[in-house]
């Protein structure tokens, strides 16, 4: 018969071999194997994030550049309208509808902004007419650049809108469709008013 052992031998017995240090595994290419592994999850992760933070929307913005393009457009119009023009009641109208635009234009500004889309002076300069301007400096002349302003504003206004509808058909974040549907009712606000 043999005697029994110590159920307490695997405490008390020096000759029982040392396992590594932590989770790390004591043989050298399972440690390896480890590291990269870690490294790999830590890389993927790390592109994961990296596109989820570049990624504020689609990536082209030709339409949110054409309506920037349209709010500069009308706005320089409305310039015009403001400092040539003596009718109290339209520079009224022309003040809010500037006011407004200058809004959405700052909102829109910072979404290009925050997606790094570098607009230039000539996309912005994209719808400058300059017989439109022809038309009001020859209107202001003639004493009639209330009506023929008026007529210009509202044309502008309209493809701006449509701009606006346009760009809102083929937003992609609920940021753009916010900022889209903001300037779309305020359009449609001032357009109330006048």
């Amino acid at each position: 018969m043999q005697p029994q052992q110590n159920p307490y031998d695997f405490i008390l017995d020096p000759q029982a071999p040392k396992k590594g240090p932590g989770l790390a595994p004591a043989d050298g290419k399972k440690r390896l194997v480890l590291i990269v592994g870690f490294l790999a999850g830590v890389a993927v992760v790390l592109i994961v994030a990296v596109s989820i933070l570049f990624s504020l929307g689609k990536a082209n913005n030709d339409d949110l550049i054409r309506v920037r393009a349209r709010q500069v457009e009308l706005g320089r119009i409305i310039e015009i309208g403001l400092k040539n023009n003596t009718d109290a009641d339209q520079r009224n109208r022309l003040t809010t509808l500037q006011a407004t635009l200058a809004t959405d234009q700052a909102a829109l500004s910072d979404l290009l902004s925050k997606r790094s889309v570098e607009v230039t002076k000539l996309q912005l300069a994209a719808y400058e007419d300059s017989d439109r301007d022809a038309e009001l400096e020859t209107a202001r002349q003639n004493g009639k650049l209330t009506d023929t302003l008026s007529a210009v504003i509202a044309e502008l206004s309209s493809q701006y809108y449509k701009e606006l509808k346009g760009s809102l058909a083929e937003a992609t974040t609920d940021t753009e469709k916010s900022i889209l549907q903001t300037s779309i009712d305020n359009l449609e606000l001032v357009s109330q008013e006048n």
